[in-house]
């Protein structure tokens, strides 16, 4: 697993959500069982990053939901970050990037560890 999958995987983890919530709306959702494989993996990746984001800490979870998941630019996601923790708590693009880097890479090496790098291929 790579940063830059499974950042691609958290750019369209809303996508992912909804196609697999309209399935289980619109299909008569049975069980785990009942689905098709590709929805099934869909699941599995979407719980495996769930419990990856559960590992940042507030302000890396913050940032990383408000520019890859809800893809707000660098711009406003300073200045959510600002109204959200006032001012003196401002960064400068460089360093929002590289605490968002960090996040990920703690993400990819948590997913590594656990040998679940190979539902995201």
């Amino acid at each position: 697993m790579t940063d830059e999958k499974l950042k691609y995987f958290f750019s369209i983890y809303k996508e992912m959500a909804a196609q697999l919530e309209i399935w289980q709306k619109s299909a008569g959702y049975k069980g785990e069982t009942d689905m098709p494989v590709e929805l099934q993996i869909m699941a599995k990746r979407l719980d495996i990053m769930n419990i990856c984001l559960k590992t940042l800490n507030k302000g890396e979870l913050f940032l990383f939901t408000s520019h890859v998941i809800n893809h707000n630019t660098w711009d406003e996601t300073s200045k959510q970050i600002e109204e959200k923790w006032g001012n003196w708590n401002s960064r400068s693009e460089r360093t929002l990037k590289r605490i968002q880097r960090g996040a990920l890479l703690k993400m990819v090496d948590l997913i590594n560890k656990a040998g679940a790098d190979k539902i995201f291929e």
